[in-house]
Formats: C-alpha cells, sequence, structure tokens
C-alpha cells in the first residue's frame, strides 16, 4: 500500500518499525518501553525520543556541510528547512530513537530500571 501512495504513507515507514517490535513484546506479554508509562513516568521514553532528534540535528548539520550530501523531500512541506531537512522532517527522528531503545533492549536485555 506504501509503494501505491507514497506522498500520502511515507510516514509510516517512521513509525511501523516500533509498532511492530513493541506489538510482538506486547503480544509475548514482556514489559516495553511504553510500560512505564502507566505509572506516569516518561523520563526513559522522552529521553530515547530527545536524544535521536539532538542527534539528528548534529548528523542534518553535518550533511549540510559535507561535500557529499543528501537533499531530503517531504511530501507537502518543501519549506521552513533546518540544513537541508525540512523541520517537519525531524519528527521522524523521535520514534527512530525510540526503536533504536527497543532494539538496544531487546539485544543488550532488559534494563531494571524500567
Amino acid at each position: 500500500m506504501l509503494g501505491v501512495h507514497p506522498d500520502h504513507l511515507f510516514a509510516l515507514l517512521w513509525v511501523s518499525p516500533l509498532l511492530i517490535l513493541v506489538s510482538l513484546q506486547v503480544l509475548l506479554k514482556e514489559t516495553h518501553i511504553f510500560s512505564p508509562l502507566e505509572g506516569g513516568d516518561w523520563r526513559f521514553v522522552l529521553g530515547s525520543a530527545l536524544a535521536a532528534l539532538l542527534c539528528g540535528l548534529f548528523w542534518e548539520m553535518w550533511n549540510f556541510y559535507s561535500l557529499a550530501k543528501w537533499v531530503y523531500h517531504v511530501p507537502f512541506v518543501e519549506r521552513f528547512h533546518v540544513f537541508e531537512m525540512p523541520i517537519l522532517g525531524y519528527a521522524g527522528y523521535l520514534p527512530f530513537g525510540l526503536e533504536c531503545s527497543v532494539v538496544a533492549e531487546m539485544v543488550l536485555g532488559r534494563r531494571t530500571s524500567h
């Protein structure tokens, strides 16, 4: 479906890996990145998302000044660029940070501070 309507469904590429991995954890009755939210603890979720956003800002800055760079084209928002990325494109770093945390926890083992 994404190939048929890429201009409208491109954001699924940002969130679908996170949704799939967390859904598997829920089905297996494992704790997941959103488990602490039940108790009102947003620290790990916000920390993961904001860390990726900060990393993405530096990544895009280095891309802007590199000789071999890439330029983004986000449908419907081809204005308000910060470096080469439209500002709305930075929203993709938020779920990416959560995905990185989920994968890291799956590979390295469960954190006890959740």
